[in-house]
């Protein structure tokens, strides 16, 4: 039993291009699962692999409204105007860390490893997940699955095609789009274990270890999905804030 780690699927950016697809156009959960099917049966031939896939899929481009209502009906308008790639990552990530808290962990501790110049490894990444989360072997298996999606999702690169080392990706995801980066940050923020973090640190959470922020303290102050207040007149803390569930 996986636990509620959930991410225990390999998941390609072309099915969350897919399953986000679909849901811009309006087909049912119904409709959508055996679409899925038919396009996962390309790459994938196990009938029980491709379910779990499509339960991961279909958390987060169905199922994450749960989670935080008006960043994800932001998320699909902005999906159903853009067809710019780029933006598409920005949007598939951010639903990602609010429908699945262990992906957020593993993204987590990658970025933590990538600031501190060291090499990705799925052992090394292993080794602090359980340190924080106990010794499962869904939480193991999880960090493999998340490792393989941020590899293909473009975050992370193969160091030598060796599957066991990854490093940051050359160049950052970047976006002019101010709104697009707030949106990001609140999703993070949402999905981040504590109420609240410094002002400072959100812009440098380190599962946005491969997205590069240009927004101002200004900017985030005027985000409908941020609350900041001072703290003992020193330092700014930052809550998230659901407009649709306030």
């Amino acid at each position: 039993m996986d636990k509620g780690v959930g991410f225990n699927q390999n998941i390609r950016l072309k099915w969350m291009e897919a399953v986000a697809g679909h849901r811009i156009e309006g087909h049912s959960p119904e409709e959508t699962r055996k679409s899925l099917d038919r396009i996962l049966a390309e790459t994938l031939h196990n009938a029980e692999g491709r379910r779990k896939s499509i339960d991961v899929l279909m958390r987060i481009w169905f199922h994450s409204e749960r989670i935080a209502p008006a960043l994800y009906e932001e998320a699909l308008t902005r999906f159903a105007q853009s067809p710019d790639a780029e933006t598409h990552i920005w949007l598939h990530y951010g639903l990602t860390l609010l429908a699945y808290p262990y992906f957020r962990d593993v993204a987590s501790i990658v970025g933590r490893l990538v600031h501190r110049g060291e090499r990705v490894s799925i052992a090394l990444v292993r080794k602090f997940v359980l340190a924080e989360r106990g010794n499962m072997a869904a939480v193991a298996d999880c960090v493999s699955r998340v490792l393989f999606a941020l590899c293909d999702w473009g975050l992370l690169e193969r160091v030598d095609g060796r599957r066991s080392g990854y490093i940051a990706r050359a160049y950052p995801f970047t976006t002019e789009d101010i709104s697009l980066q707030t949106w990001l940050l609140a999703c993070a923020l949402k999905a981040h274990p504590g109420e609240s973090v410094p002002l400072l640190d959100l812009l440098r959470l380190p599962e946005l270890f491969s997205f590069r922020f240009s927004i101002g303290a200004m900017a985030l102050r005027q985000s409908p999905y941020l609350r900041i207040e001072r703290q003992g007149g020193e330092w700014d803390a930052v809550w998230f804030v659901d407009t649709l569930h306030p």
